[in-house]
């Protein structure tokens, strides 16, 4: 009652300034908070349809990484001196340890994902880097046999094996991140 009685007491014009000076400070409140609200929600949204680009990707990726992965691993088991034919080991590779024409493959799909996959590139691209280089490598082995080392691949096959292990490691690395990546945004 003592508000009501103060304001009853405040003269009209003062009544009338009050009430434009709280309608002014609403204004001001609703101009500059609104649109700091709406660039949220914008924000909130773009960080989503990122997210959802860089899984795609990941999406992308997983299949032909881990044919490629699957494919090294069994390629440098069966080339391994150690190696014994006999031993019951089942192949899980469809393309039996030829892994070279995958390459392709798999860089073909990073160059298409990569700008998408957010805090995952630079693993991913580091990969892409490393099979550029064994694929060079891989690729000019017979050029090297054919101008005086014949043997240059069997005089060389543990440094050759180590190497590619060396890029199956890694392609196993960005297979785990990218499976992380996607189970932590399976969840709830």
């Amino acid at each position: 009652m003592c508000k009501l009685a103060s304001w009853c007491a405040l003269e009209v014009s003062e009544q009338a300034a009050l009430v434009q000076a709280v309608g002014s400070v609403g204004a001001i409140l609703i101009a500059v908070f609104v649109p700091l609200f709406i660039e949220w929600l914008k924000s909130r949204k773009a960080k989503a349809e990122q997210r959802e680009r860089m899984l795609n990707g990941a999406l992308r990726l997983t299949g032909p990484l881990s044919a490629l992965h699957t494919s090294m691993d069994w390629h440098v088991l069966t080339s391994s001196p150690d190696y014994d034919y006999d031993d019951p080991v089942i192949n899980i590779d469809p393309s039996d340890g030829n892994f070279q024409p995958l390459i392709s493959s798999v860089l073909s799909n990073i160059s298409l994902v990569l700008s998408d996959l957010g805090p995952l590139a630079p693993d991913v691209r580091e990969l892409a880097f490393e099979l550029m280089d064994l694929d060079r490598f891989l690729n000019s082995i017979p050029a090297i046999e054919r101008s005086g080392s014949p043997a240059f691949y069997r005089t060389n096959l543990p440094d050759i094996l180590d190497r590619i292990s060396n890029v199956s490691v890694r392609a196993s690395h960005v297979l785990t991140i990218l499976d992380l990546t996607s189970k932590k945004s399976s969840g709830p």
